[in-house]
């Protein structure tokens, strides 16, 4: 897909594409009918994921093996379901601006484990851009912090999600991107599978619609993303990823007539300041390395 014959060009479009797609598809979260579990819908997003990722397996069948750390496999599946159910029972039941804001405290989980689980060393400057992270993610709602539900759900979605991405790059040693993706794709569609066991139910028309619309988004997200990285490096990318929150406000105010108010606002800024600043500061590390392995 080429909009430009300049690869930054391409890898910004997309990437803002992908960051667009992704809060239209929370924002049709928040519009199912709320007698749906959310293990359901979990469980049929995954199956489109499934299906997207058919076409890949074919076309690389030969590179996918066997593997010797099924354990971890186990452990990321069910962390990414559990980070799943989280992130949509966040979505359904928080402003959306508010719930994207948390979401972008990510990378400051994954770098906190980072350093606790693979003894990554992490510089002064870095500690003060993670402190500044988690005041954000206080500031962001000071009264009701402790006591939200769906406050909790959200930050609690982006720990499990860290502790995948750790998990990630422990597998990435041994297997294949190929073999990562089989063995988590299947594992989460039979995970969410059990966890409707006991929750099956109807779907009227309009809810099927709008599960079928988010499968379509979230693969649409998935393919922007990784197609942006084809044309530029991460630390190029983020950025542009980032436009979620203001995409996330101007879903809220249009479609759902949610105001933030001056604590997301501010809060926001500094999750926002201290997730690029983390992004930047990897990848200032990264072609330092790169430039004394050439030497």
């Amino acid at each position: 897909m080429l909009f430009s014959p300049k690869p930054s060009i391409n890898s910004a479009i997309l990437a803002t594409l992908g960051a667009l797609s992704l809060s239209i598809s929370m924002s049709l979260a928040k519009q199912l009918n709320h007698s749906i579990p959310t293990t359901l819908v979990v469980f049929i997003r995954t199956c489109f994921g499934l299906m997207f990722f058919l076409p890949i397996l074919v076309a690389n069948k030969k590179v996918i093996v066997k593997t010797k750390k099924l354990p971890l496999y186990v452990a990321r599946i069910v962390l990414t379901v559990c980070s799943m159910l989280c992130t949509y029972y966040a979505y359904r039941n928080l402003p959306i601006a508010f719930a994207t804001s948390i979401g972008m405290s990510g990378p400051l989980f994954t770098t906190i484990l980072s350093i606790i689980l693979l003894k990554e060393k992490i510089s002064f400057y870095k500690w003060l851009v993670i402190i500044l992270g988690y005041i954000g993610v206080v500031v962001v709602r000071p009264v009701s912090f402790f006591l939200d539900l769906g406050t909790a759900s959200a930050l609690l979605a982006n720990l499990l999600a860290a502790s995948a991405i750790i998990i990630v790059k422990i597998l990435s040693r041994y297997d294949s991107t190929i073999t990562i993706m089989l063995y988590t794709n299947i594992g989460i569609t039979i995970v969410s599978f059990l966890f409707n066991i006991h929750g099956w139910q109807l779907l009227d028309l309009k809810d099927f619609i709008l599960i079928s619309f988010m499968g379509i988004l979230g693969i649409t997200t998935q393919f922007c993303s990784i197609t942006a990285l084809k044309y530029s490096s991460p630390s190029f990318v983020a950025p542009f990823e980032y436009t979620r929150i203001f995409f996330a406000i101007l879903i809220g105010l249009t479609v759902f007539d949610e105001v933030p108010d001056i604590y997301t606002v501010f809060g926001s800024a500094a999750i926002l300041s201290s997730a690029y600043m983390i992004t930047y500061l990897d990848s200032k590390n990264a072609n330092t390395t790169s430039n004394e392995f050439k030497k």
